[in-house]
Order: C-alpha cells, then sequence, then structure tokens
C-alpha cells in the first residue's frame, strides 16, 4: 500500500531534501504512530456520525 493511501503523510522530509536526498529507515519514523492516530480520529468520526444519526431518526419517529 501507498502511504496515501492510508492517509499518512507521504512527503516524509520536506523541502529540497524530497528531491536531493534518498529515504531512509529513519524518515519513516513515526509513521505507525501516525497510522494510528488517524484510524482513531476516523473511528471517532465515525461513532459520532452513527450517533447524529441515530439521534435524527429517533427524534423524527417521535415526532411523527
Amino acid at each position: 500500500m501507498l502511504l496515501r493511501d492510508l492517509g499518512i503523510n507521504h512527503k516524509r522530509k520536506g523541502g529540497l531534501k524530497e528531491l536531493f536526498q534518498p529515504y531512509s529507515n529513519k524518515d519513516y519514523r513515526g509513521m505507525l504512530e501516525e497510522w494510528r492516530r488517524i484510524q482513531k480520529e476516523r473511528e471517532q468520526d465515525e461513532m459520532e456520525k452513527g450517533y447524529e444519526e441515530s439521534h435524527a431518526f429517533s427524534s423524527r419517529t417521535v415526532a411523527v
């Protein structure tokens, strides 16, 4: 998988280093933590969205 597919920043070096220096192991340091944080945020967003949808549905059924 590509980093962008995972939602992770794919430009790990920044600036001109991105163009002229090869990547090494240390450039990918923190990638797993970044992916875990993104996954946690996505789960929270989905839970909030699900709650809002269920709450809106229940308020519509009560009003009817």
